[in-house]
């Protein structure tokens, strides 16, 4: 399943946003342009624009500030993708080398940062106090859950509810941003803003759990970076937490030795897929995700029916069953 019909279906949305990435992108240091011209040209799949925008038109909202918005969050997503590649010494990024990589860490943080106070002085200039106040709770749990996930870095022992925690806060809570900021522009009921909270949350955590799970088990041309990587940066994830259940101490000791080696001298890439599938430890990992998948498609259920609010519900199928 793929989403390249629904993307052609808000192509000319989708250019008004570009154009907004590329006038916000575009500063006075030369160093900048550069950083923000190979930003540009290695995008990726626009996902939280395009809930934004769903979002908007499901509701009816037609106010142009929605343009910008959805800019301005995919800005924030791709700072937080610039940090956490240098955090993670990360090389690769959606199949291109990471900025990064290509730049040098130091300027690889200050243009992050240079990223973030852009994205927050665009949105101080709407004189929006609902505004301003869901972009900085969404930035705060963002830096919190890249702090939890630093705290919980080899360290076997992470159990479900902290991985959980992990994923609304590095994921979950910029989809739920991105659902909220579509109301923008309209006179709305904070039931509502917490109704799409709430729906935004449920497809970011399928969205991070399936992302774990494709970590062991998608192909690498597909998945833009090398195969099993979480677990060399030092990240145990749903499916490794829920293998480790089942195993005993030495194969917890080999995987110890992965993380501290960064390397799978211990067990083979091969080994350990063999037993996330046959322990049951994958399937139980596609289980819960699709279980946080089916609880946003049915808070969707509730918003006002029509051909767009259909298209919401093909992007929560997506969201599970993609391979990539």
């Amino acid at each position: 399943m793929d989403i390249s019909n629904l993307i052609l279906t808000f192509k000319s949305d989708l250019e008004k946003v570009e154009k907004n990435i590329s006038q916000f992108l575009m500063g006075d240091i030369h160093v900048l342009n550069r950083v923000g011209d190979y930003i540009k040209a290695s995008k990726g799949k626009r996902l939280r624009p395009i809930l934004l925008l769903l979002t908007a038109k499901i509701l009816g909202n037609e106010n142009e500030v929605r343009y910008k918005l959805a800019a301005i969050i995919e800005l924030i997503h791709t700072a937080t993708l610039v940090h956490d590649d240098i955090i993670d010494n990360s090389e690769m990024r959606r199949g291109n080398p990471s900025v990064n990589n290509v730049f040098g860490n130091q300027v690889s943080v200050l243009a992050g940062d240079w990223i973030y106070m852009t994205c927050f002085n665009l949105a101080l200039k709407e004189r929006n106090f609902d505004l301003l106040e869901i972009l900085m709770e969404v930035t705060l749990k963002m830096v919190e859950g890249e702090l939890f996930q630093l705290d919980l870095l080899e360290k076997i022992d992470i159990t479900k509810k902290e991985t959980f925690e992990i994923a609304k806060r590095k994921t979950a809570y910029l989809f739920s941003t991105a659902m909220k900021l579509g109301a923008i522009g309209l006179n709305y009921e904070k039931s509502l803003l917490e109704k799409l909270g709430r729906i935004g949350i449920n497809l970011g955590m399928a969205f991070q759990l399936k992302d774990d799970i494709l970590d062991y088990i998608a192909d690498e041309k597909n998945l833009g970076k090398p195969k099993m990587r979480d677990l060399l940066e030092g990240k145990v994830t749903l499916p490794l937490i829920l293998l480790l259940e089942r195993e005993d101490g030495d194969f917890r000791k080999k995987i110890e030795r992965v993380m501290k080696e960064k390397d799978y001298g211990a067990i083979s890439r091969d080994i350990l897929l063999k037993k996330l599938i046959d322990s049951g430890a994958l399937e139980e990992s596609e289980k819960i995700a699709m279980e946080y998948g089916e609880r946003g498609i049915e808070e969707i259920m509730d918003l006002p029916e029509n051909k767009y609010r259909d298209m919401l519900i093909e992007i929560g199928k997506f969201i599970v069953y993609r391979e990539k």
